[in-house]
């Protein structure tokens, strides 16, 4: 006859904690959660800093390059490679909005102990490209 593994003398335990498993899961996947807000959180503050006291640079621009680590709306993502001296650049992914929003020169601002730590700042005009008048046919 087969054994019943909760009738059994030395389950007592799981007989009477087995609720206990559902909220301790809930408990681990809330303890992440708030992990991952703050990272972004973080994120977010380090963003505005860094666009509000960082020291700018105007950095040639490259190209444009694909990541295909990153898909948005399932396509790769498109990140901008711009350098300046012996520093190579590369901005988070860009919208096709901010694509027409850059010529031959970017402002990057970066932290000025850390210069790992970047952003692309595309609201500026550059003063190095020429101003472009607009055309009336």
């Amino acid at each position: 006859m087969a054994a019943n593994l909760f009738n059994s003398p030395g389950n007592d335990f799981y007989q009477q904690h087995w609720v206990l498993v559902f909220p301790g899961i809930g408990l681990i996947f809330v303890v992440l959660g708030v992990i991952f807000l703050m990272v972004a959180k973080h994120k977010r503050k380090l963003r505005q800093w860094l666009l509000e006291n960082g020291k700018p640079v105007w950095a040639k621009v490259e190209g444009t390059e694909t990541n295909w680590n990153i898909r948005i709306n399932g396509r790769p993502a498109t990140v901008l490679v711009a350098t300046h001296g012996n520093m190579r650049f590369i901005s988070d992914p860009i919208t096709n909005h901010e694509l027409a929003n850059f010529g031959e020169h970017v402002k990057i601002l970066f932290h000025p102990q850390n210069f790992d730590r970047y952003v692309f700042d595309f609201d500026n005009e550059s003063p190095l490209r020429p101003i472009e008048t607009p055309s009336r046919l």
